[in-house]
């Protein structure tokens, strides 16, 4: 900056800020700071109420459900109420038992990827090459992880150096 009387240039003192990794025993967790993935659609509680809203979100299933229930009142249907309720309730378990299957199949990858092991830097910066193995899902914002060639990346990162 400039001195309006002296029009001297003044230096303004600046001191570089060394960004330390957090220590992993003083880290609490909280759900913003899981990088834990999770693609599967539904867990043991939410499987059967959300499959039948998916399910009757569907006009024609919806339609054969509206039949089925008149059937269900006496003398409004020729024909008795199992010719309609039990094709619907094949089609409703057919697609519940592929629900099931594929939601299962995303629960292990799932799994596999939270539970894979990635690098991270020690905290201490007098020995900058230590490093400790840590599971994917326990990656938090600030730590520093170290990918090598050819690795699967672990987490959104900032690319900070490379050997190449």
């Amino acid at each position: 900056t400039k001195d309006a009387e002296n029009n001297e240039i003044k230096k303004i003192p600046f001191e570089p800020v060394v960004v330390k990794p957090r220590l992993r025993e003083s880290r609490h967790y909280s759900r913003s700071q899981d990088n834990r993935i999770v693609t599967s659609k539904y867990s043991v509680l939410t499987f059967l109420p959300r499959n039948l809203f998916e399910q009757f979100s569907r006009a024609a299933n919806l339609y054969f459900l509206l039949i089925a229930a008149l059937q269900l009142v006496p003398g409004l249907s020729p024909t008795h109420w199992f010719t309609t309720v039990g094709p619907l309730l094949l089609v409703l378990m057919l697609n519940m038992a592929k629900e099931i299957y594929d939601d299962y199949g995303r629960h292990v990858s799932d799994a596999n990827v939270n539970e894979s092991l990635v690098q991270m830097l020690a905290p201490d910066l007098q020995e900058p090459e230590l490093t400790q193995e840590v599971k994917c899902q326990h990656i938090a914002a600030g730590d520093i992880v170290k990918v090598t060639c050819d690795q699967e990346i672990p987490a959104d990162l900032i690319f900070l150096a490379s050997d190449s």
